[in-house]
């Protein structure tokens, strides 16, 4: 693929994730098929795409922001992070899944970020308190030296765990 097709291609798979509230990291060409399963291509031969000749297959890592709760602590129930995802998919139609496949993290994935925010948690990682409910709105920085993440407000009032860097004065 020319590198213009490949921008195209990762233009349209950020398009389609997007509307499943999915945020691509990476995306890799992982070869040729006979087809997803999942349609008919618009017309043509079963697991053709309308560019001419057999749907390629893609592997997606990303991630999606998944509301999590952290035991004992209350600063941390209910709080969005961010939990990473990978999945296949086929060209055709419009970048559809492959069957097996999800956009939805795995459980596995979901346990270890929660392990990681008490981790995080537990060591005095998360900035908070700069507000009087308790977060930071967004665009400001921890105050709390020693800090590497912070409590952030989003535009619709949810708290979201986002990583600012190791704060160190």
């Amino acid at each position: 693929m020319t590198e213009e097709s490949n921008a195209r291609t990762e233009a349209e798979i950020k398009a389609r994730l997007r509307r499943d509230e999915v945020e691509l990291d990476t995306v890799a060409e992982i070869g040729t098929g006979t087809g997803t399963g999942t349609g008919t291509g618009k017309g043509q031969g079963q697991g053709e795409d309308d560019r001419g000749g057999e749907a390629s297959e893609y592997l997606i890592t990303g991630h999606t922001w998944c509301s999590i709760s952290v035991p004992g602590d209350s600063e941390l129930q209910g709080i969005l992070v961010r939990v990473p995802l990978r999945a296949r998919l086929g060209r055709a139609p419009e970048f559809a899944l492959l069957p097996n496949e999800s956009l939805a993290p795995s459980l596995a994935d979901i346990d270890e970020t929660c392990r990681f925010v008490t981790t995080l948690a537990n060591r005095g990682q998360i900035a908070s308190g700069q507000t009087e409910r308790g977060q930071i709105k967004r665009g400001q920085t921890p105050s709390k030296a020693g800090t590497s993440h912070q409590i952030e407000l989003t535009e619709s009032g949810q708290r979201r765990l986002v990583r600012r860097g190791f704060q160190t004065g």
